[in-house]
């Protein structure tokens, strides 16, 4: 049953997996057989990933975590992966308080043969989390340490990541100089690397930290290059396109372009509340100008 899941996963058939899972794990009998504690917390993994494909991601959470338990009473280093899967689905479930625990245990217990970059990942998802929750200087602690195990493992990729999210802790922060430091250094990464996910992030990070020091310009030029990169992207990212156009108008309002600004905002108006979710909704209305509604 258990490889049957694996060719159905491997085929994107998500649901015929999580029954395979299911029905795999209602004949393993545990007991005190550690062989069969680490067949089922595979197995719970497996109905993890199945769950979160389906976007199902609480209940994919907690099987991952139930993974991770089995894991850490058997010593296993695959205890770090697990809880770093059940906090990313806690993440993608928007419950930052249980991500964050996820993650931070993983720091907490020494689970021998734990692989560097798990320890690695745990950190910068642990910032990630903090910096859900508004605690960002923490969360810049925590990237900094993040970024510095990254950089001993020549994780290259993931020193840029940790470099564009300090960078907006700090914009956050109204640190300005700070911001545009750790933006142009994941920008260099980005261009270096040239993958465009990246690239459109540290744009979108540096414009930030122009708009923070007031350089609106700038910071307006600099969201153009991101939106533009973002439209010729294949992947969607109408979500980000709305915020950043948003930052666009306070920019334009900055510099008394009421007219430009104000146009913006009608227009985004009337494709916010079809684009984004619940959740995005709510963060991007808190950009617009007190007073401004939606058309409903």
């Amino acid at each position: 049953m258990v490889e049957l899941s694996h060719m159905e996963y491997s085929r994107e058939n998500y649901a015929e997996c999580l029954a395979l899972c299911e029905a795999a794990k209602e004949l393993i009998d545990v007991n005190e057989n550690s062989a069969n504690k680490l067949s089922l917390a595979h197995i719970n993994m497996g109905i993890g990933w199945s769950l979160g494909q389906m976007e199902r991601y609480e209940a994919a959470a907690e099987a991952s975590k139930a993974a991770g338990d089995l894991y850490l009473e058997l010593g296993d280093f695959q205890y770090a992966k697990s809880m770093n899967t059940a906090g990313d689905f806690y993440l993608y479930a928007r419950q930052w308080h249980v991500a964050l625990d996820c993650y931070q245990s993983i720091l907490r217990e020494a689970v021998a043969d734990t692989e560097p970059l798990d320890i690695a990942i745990a950190l910068s998802n642990s910032a990630l989390a903090l910096a859900k929750l508004k605690r960002y200087q923490e969360s810049i602690s925590t990237f900094k340490e993040a970024r510095a195990h990254y950089k001993k493992l020549r994780d290259v990729e993931n020193v840029g990541f940790c470099d564009s999210e300090i960078a907006r802790c700090y914009a956050e922060l109204g640190e300005g100089l700070y911001a545009e430091a750790f933006a142009s250094s994941a920008l260099d990464i980005a261009e270096t690397m040239d993958k465009l996910s990246r690239l459109i992030w540290a744009k979108y990070r540096l414009a930030r930290a122009f708009q923070v020091q007031g350089r609106h310009e700038e910071a307006i030029a600099k969201f153009a290059e991101a939106i533009r990169d973002m439209n010729l992207s294949p992947n969607p990212w109408i979500d980000k396109v709305i915020f950043a156009e948003m930052y666009v108008a306070r920019s334009l309002r900055a510099l008394k372009r009421y007219e430009e600004a104000t146009e913006i905002e009608r227009r985004l108006r009337n494709v916010a509340e079809i684009a984004l979710d619940e959740h995005q909704l709510n963060d991007w209305l808190e950009l617009l100008p007190q007073g401004t509604f939606l058309n409903v």
